[in-house]
């Protein structure tokens, strides 16, 4: 079966548990240079369709949120008209490849599946890696099988580089401009700290630090960083980021 989302993603939309938080400060403190001219060309492949896919729990959530939202903001310069047709669907029926050939109008696609069934014209990779060895075989690998790869998002670079510095990567891929290189920052900043400390992804850890002492597990070390937030105060200052106003008006 799969859902169909009518608007661009935000942090409720995936409904899969990446809820590891090894890197839960690859958010929080990293600055980076988003002081570019306007816009320039993409370096990442553009097609009509996106399909992202990874392993549970190698931060697949973020890599489909990131590249939807991204491709969003790239059709908004490019193609404004499909910008509002752009839809986003959770894949798990291995008919893939059929649904795409029949698709009209953009679609961005999260999946865990085997990616053999997504061998389709008009069609770009966006996927998850452990490491960067990893992701290097894995980019030679789906090349090799005719695969159009844009990217590889591993777990190693996020840890080093932190969700800001996977921004700098998404601007220069789709060609974005500085101030929507801006609002992509501030946007998934707090995206970021909503996925980790509340809701269907929330963090393990942080979960088991609100239970009462008698139903915690034993041995799991508190969250380093969800206790410091005002929760509420951050969704509403989520939802006031210029990027949020934006998606909202293509409903």
């Amino acid at each position: 079966s799969y859902q169909l989302i009518k608007r661009p993603p935000s942090h409720r939309i995936s409904s899969e548990g990446d809820n590891d938080d090894r890197f839960s400060d690859y958010s929080a403190d990293v600055i980076v240079d988003l002081n570019v001219d306007a816009q320039r060309s993409p370096t990442f492949p553009i097609k009509t369709h996106i399909v992202t896919q990874g392993h549970p729990r190698t931060a697949t959530t973020l890599l489909f949120n990131m590249v939807a939202t991204s491709y969003f903001l790239y059709l908004l310069n490019h193609d404004s008209e499909n910008a509002s047709q752009l839809r986003t669907i959770q894949f798990k029926r291995d008919d893939a490849g059929k649904f795409l050939k029949r698709a009209e109008g953009p679609y961005v696609m999260k999946t865990h599946n085997d990616l053999s069934g997504f061998l389709v014209n008009d069609t770009v990779l966006f996927t998850a890696a452990i490491d960067k060895n990893e992701a290097q075989e894995a980019m030679e690998r789906l090349t090799r099988d005719g695969h159009t790869v844009a990217f590889i998002q591993d777990m190693e670079s996020l840890k080093e580089d932190g969700v800001m510095g996977l921004v700098e990567k998404y601007v220069g891929g789709f060609g974005l401009s500085s101030e929507q290189g801006k609002d992509l920052a501030d946007y998934f900043s707090k995206w970021e700290i909503l996925r980790q400390c509340c809701g269907q992804q929330m963090s393990a850890r942080w979960r088991n630090d609100m239970l009462p002492e008698k139903f915690k597990r034993k041995g799991l070390s508190h969250h380093p960083t969800c206790p410091r937030y005002d929760i509420d105060e951050v969704e509403k200052k989520f939802m006031q980021t210029n990027l949020f106003s934006v998606i909202e008006q293509y409903p």
